[in-house]
């Protein structure tokens, strides 16, 4: 399509949408979609959302802080954070009176991590038990947050998101049905809060408009194909490339002549396959014979048409056309008598006399296709039946039926008449073609007037002397380059006004999109867009039924690539390497095995709605045959597979798998973790305690205090030493020995597994640990089952935050403490089940609300 004229139908279109600011700066992150409210003018009040008033403390609230959270920050945090000695900035001592400790409940909430961590008190202070730092922990908790989640909890600022590229991708696909590598050469979508659909870094800058640009156009002409693009030519039969079996004449013109007992057969070359007319032109032989019935077949003798021809057909030669599918080669068409035209062409039988047509019949005719025919000067008409004129065959008309992809029948549901050159009544035929795709393409209802943009485009196409086909895919195009389709601009209704806390209820065709884009990275289909239609998805029991129907969709299989992998890091393995002298089994081929496992795993809890903890232990395991030797585990033969524990497999070669007898239990001891925590060389108990406190138990470790010596740079050499020796000289430093007492046990745990995963349960490894409160153990699997049991409400809390992030696209904040409070509260009676856990998600107000300024409204207005 031409830039130029690619650009003059964006600018038709965006005008008047205004949604959304396209062009946001690429080093910006993308704006909210709202409108500045101007600030409240005399005599008028601003309204103050509930979530922000300040909440009202008791008396007894008052007494509980002092004597308890209060009495102990005194006790073991004052002497660094005071007034005159502020460590790390940080001054605690206004925080006596428990309402002003609600002011700042980030400053808190990293306090809290530090606490829980263990990262405070450091080694040289006075330190709590492990008493002393649970009960500090549950009263600087109880403090800040009980008296906020008394309140409505914010639902936080909508932004419009633009589509990052795999849900680009996948909303192309389950619109148009079609599997494309459309954004290979797109810039890699930015990452906030360790997702690439968080919605404030998802920027929208000239040069990746262009590339949409350029997707669009590609979609556009690949889902609906153009029948006037095709290359046209004309093949022209006529006297010398008329062959004849049997007996026959040359007549003048050079027509030729033949009885009942011969038939002629011509042969051409296609180049380009498609749907060609064939046209025959003849008339009967004599005058005396005033109607002759003939067939056309195809080589194998299959009838094409059967046709009555007149003698001289009031001066002219009759015509005779029938439409046949071509591939590109070599065709060869009979043309033949009959004694009488049949009722119907399925009437017709075979042609009889094909074997005539031998080698021999066909070499004669060929060698007369290179000579000059003699006109025969004496013909016996009498005992002649047909005279054949030409045989033309034209086109491509159309492309053959298999090179059309399947949305060329659901987009094309009329196409416009072609009068001469001119089409008529377009806007009639293409409003029936893109009224119900709008609508899917926009993710809800479209007004007439949107719908006009993109008729009009179709109309102004055929007005140029385009095709109707290419105006199609230039309105295909248009809506594809819409903010409506590119952005989820989530605005309130027309005529909704905000609740009493400032805020706005989703519309059900947005809560649809929130759905879809949560659980599958894609549009809805037409089952949550139906409900939306008929105002149902709110319904409790419809909301939670349509969970579960999209949980057990394939398509669902993208929470494992896309929510799980970013999750977990799972994406960084593809861009690690290893020491080929030390790992030579290390290859992007078992990296992929390695994802394939965790994902799996991820999916069948999830699927199976079993408890989130069961990630941290599960006995079973998705193992394909090169994860499996590499694991040395033997894949059960299908002959096997019902004694072997097997539940499940995949068209990926993925078997599910007992691991009774294996070192492995659940995703800390899968392959892909442990290489994700390790270096190019060795392991690294430091890494693996890190990735475990911040993914799994949700307590980020904190920055390193500043010019401390990285291992390798003590000062001493100490690389001859073992790990463990190695980081009890490292801990001597008092400001890292905090900080490495938890995550260096955490990460001495799966010492038994090297640096790309492999067992190795030497004797001379040193797995074993203890954790705070004399939890022991001994090697991964044991460390494993002790977090399963004695940090599930952390991991399901950690788990639940991950969801609520990911499906609502932007980072949380203090206020959805306690959306996840709620959450983890309603699922506890239950171990916390995942499946479970999207739903709270899914009835969260975060899920389905958000905030905006009154007076701004739906693009659809």
């Amino acid at each position: 399509m031409n830039r130029v004229h690619s650009w003059t139908i964006i600018a038709s279109l965006i005008l008047g949408i205004g949604a959304v600011n396209l062009f946001a700066a690429a080093d910006e992150p993308s704006q909210p979609a709202e409108v500045a409210q101007p600030p409240a003018s005399d005599g008028e009040t601003a309204k103050q959302p509930a979530a922000e008033q300040t909440p009202v403390v008791s008396e007894e609230q008052l007494t509980q802080w002092q004597s308890g959270g209060w009495a102990m920050l005194q006790k073991f945090c004052l002497e660094c954070h005071n007034a005159d000695y502020q460590e790390a900035e940080i001054d605690l001592t206004p925080f006596a009176d428990v309402a002003h400790a609600e002011s700042d409940p980030e400053m808190w909430n990293r306090v809290l991590q530090m606490i829980r961590f263990g990262a405070m008190p450091p080694d040289d202070a006075l330190l709590p038990t492990d008493a002393e730092r649970s009960e500090l922990s549950r009263s600087i908790d109880q403090a800040i947050y009980s008296m906020t989640c008394d309140l409505r909890p914010k639902s936080g600022r909508v932004t419009a998101r633009r589509l990052n590229r795999v849900e680009y991708n996948h909303t192309i696909r389950d619109l148009f049905g079609v599997e494309l590598d459309l954004t290979g050469d797109f810039p890699s979508d930015e990452v906030g809060g360790g997702f690439d659909n968080n919605a404030d870094v998802l920027a929208m800058p000239p040069m990746l408009f262009e590339k949409y640009l350029d997707a669009a156009e590609m979609v556009a002409s690949s889902v609906l194909l153009d029948p006037e693009s095709l290359k046209k030519e004309t093949i022209e039969m006529v006297g010398e490339r008329l062959a004849i079996v049997g007996e026959g004449f040359t007549e003048s013109f050079y027509g030729r002549i033949f009885p009942h007992e011969s038939f002629a057969w011509v042969e051409f070359e296609i180049e380009t396959p498609g749907v060609y007319r064939v046209r025959v032109n003849g008339s009967g032989a004599t005058d005396k014979q005033q109607e002759q019935p003939i067939a056309v077949y195809d080589g194998s003798g299959k009838p094409l048409l059967a046709e009555t021809f007149k003698f001289g057909d009031g001066g002219g030669n009759h015509s005779a056309t029938v439409d046949h599918e071509f591939a590109a080669g070599t065709f060869r068409l009979l043309v033949a008598t009959l004694p009488e035209t049949p009722a119907d062409l399925s009437e017709l039988a075979a042609f009889d006399r094909i074997d005539r047509l031998d080698e021999e019949a066909l070499a004669a005719g060929r060698d007369q296709f290179e000579k000059s025919l003699t006109i025969d000067r004496e013909i016996p008409r009498e005992e002649l039946a047909f005279l054949l004129r030409k045989v033309i065959v034209e086109g491509p008309r159309d492309f053959p039926q298999e090179m059309l992809p399947p949305s060329q029948s659901v987009i094309v549901q009329r196409v416009a008449t072609k009068r001469g050159n001119d089409y008529v009544e377009v806007e009639r035929a293409a409003k029936l073609c893109l009224e119900p795709l709008i609508r899917r393409v926009f993710r809800g209802p479209v007004d007439e007037e949107t719908l006009g943009r993109y008729v009009g485009l179709v109309k102004a196409a055929t007005d140029r002397g385009a095709s109707y086909h290419r105006g199609l895919q230039d309105a295909i195009t248009g809506m594809l380059v819409s903010p409506r389709f590119l952005f989820r601009v989530e605005l309130p209704a027309p005529g909704v006004e905000p609740d009493e806390g400032g805020e706005f209820r989703l519309t059900d065709h947005q809560l649809a999109s929130r759905l879809s884009y949560f659980l599958w990275s894609s549009m809805p289909d037409e089952e949550l867009l139906g409900l939306a239609d008929e105002g149902k998805l709110f319904e409790p029991e419809v909301l939670a039924n349509q969970v579960d129907r999209m949980l057990q969709d394939p398509k669902a299989a993208s929470l494992g690539s896309q929510f799980a992998a970013q999750w977990l890091g799972l994406r960084n393995l593809d861009s690690m390497t290893r020491d080929e002298s030390k790992f030579p089994e290390f290859s992007p081929e078992l990296v992929a095995s390695m994802t394939g496992e965790t994902q799996r795993l991820f999916l069948d809890v999830l699927r199976n709605n079993h408890p989130a903890g069961e990630l941290l232990n599960a006995d079973y395991t998705y193992l394909d045959a090169a994860l499996a030797d590499f694991y040395g585990i033997t894949l059960p033969s299908a002959a096997d597979a019902s004694d072997a524990n097997v539940v499940d497999t995949d068209d990926n070669g993925f078997v599910r798998v007992s691991l009774e007898g294996s070192p492995r239990r659940g995703i800390l001891t899968h392959a892909s973790v442990l290489t994700l925590t390790s270096f190019p060389t060795r392991t690294s108990p430091v890494l693996r305690g890190k990735w475990i406190l911040e993914s799994i138990l949700g307590t980020p470790a904190p920055e390193p205090p500043p010019n401390v010596p990285e291992l390798e740079d003590a000062g001493e050499d100490t690389s001859s030493l073992p790990m463990r020796q190695q980081l009890v000289i490292h801990r001597e430093n008092p400001s890292c020995s905090s900080c490495h007492r938890v995550m260096d046990e955490l990460g001495f745990g799966f010492e038994d597994y090297d640096a790309i995963g492999r067992y190795r349960g030497d004797s001379d490894i040193d797995a074993s640990g203890e954790l705070p409160g004399g939890r022991a153990f001994t090697g991964g699997r044991e460390l494993a089952e002790i977090l399963r049991k004695t940090e599930n409400a952390r991991f399901a809390t950690t788990v639940a935050e991950k969801l609520l992030a990911f499906g609502i696209g932007r980072e949380l904040n203090p206020n959805d403490r306690c959306v996840i409070e709620q959450i983890i509260g309603l699922s506890e009676s239950d171990d916390h089940r995942l499946a479970d856990l999207v739903k709270q998600v899914v009835v969260s107000r975060p899920f389905q609300y958000f905030e905006a300024e009154s007076g701004v409204y739906h693009e659809s207005e």
